[in-house]
């Protein structure tokens, strides 16, 4: 399993890998393959559907297999049905791409074991082949990175009507060379005591007036 991110888009790609073994040494055996997508975290997002490939068999050419028309982890969660000779393995890999918001907690996004957290991206899989079943899941945690944020007065000065105009730089920096940051910004002006703030804007990667001047999102 794996998740990689788009650095065009910050949108991460997630792949799993499901695995069918036949560990018999005697008999070729059947199998009916599932899979299931867990539900996502709030504010993940899937972009497009789920979709399989496959199977790589090993041995090559081991036994056949065919996909399942349709599968979408939802309401067809049937991925394939195939044959597997004595010692051999069919592979399938599950990908999914997904937009993840700048809200989202990190603990929601870091799998169960991980530093005590319960969250990731989970994928079960189930095979049967009539006789017995086997069950499996997998998880993935999508590891963003950090962002910090600066705010420093770089003008002060008094207007002809007497009003104060203050000027700032606010900086938000991606602290990886590697990943794309997604991220919230919010400003409060919060001067206190009888300053009232008359009017308030921003510059930048975007521009606007605040609709409400001690706090707004930038």
């Amino acid at each position: 399993q794996a998740a990689v991110q788009d650095p065009e888009t910050g949108e991460w790609t997630l792949t799993y890998d499901v695995v069918v073994s036949n560990p018999s040494d005697k008999v070729r055996v059947g199998y009916t393959l599932t899979d299931v997508p867990a539900g996502l975290p709030s504010g993940v997002t899937l972009v497009g559907d789920w979709s399989v490939t496959g199977p790589v068999m090993d041995p090559a050419d081991a036994g056949e297999a065919t996909l399942t028309a349709g599968w979408n982890g939802d309401d067809q969660t049937e991925v394939a049905r195939g044959l597997l000779p004595v010692g051999a393995s069919h592979t399938y890999t599950v990908t999914g791409k997904v937009k993840v918001a700048a809200t989202v907690p990190d603990s929601d996004l870091i799998c169960a074991g991980e530093n005590g957290n319960a969250g990731g991206i989970v994928n079960a899989t189930t095979v049967t082949n009539g006789v017995g079943t086997d069950n499996d899941d997998d998880c993935i945690t999508i590891d963003r990175p950090d962002v910090t944020v600066s705010k420093t007065v770089t003008d002060t000065r008094q207007l002809v009507d007497g009003k104060w105009q203050i000027t700032y730089d606010v900086v938000a920096t991606n602290t990886s060379d590697v990943l794309v940051a997604v991220y919230s910004l919010s400003d409060t002006l919060n001067f206190g005591g009888d300053i009232v703030v008359d009017s308030a804007s921003w510059t930048g990667p975007t521009s606007g007036d605040f609709d409400d001047v001690a706090a707004a999102p930038v």
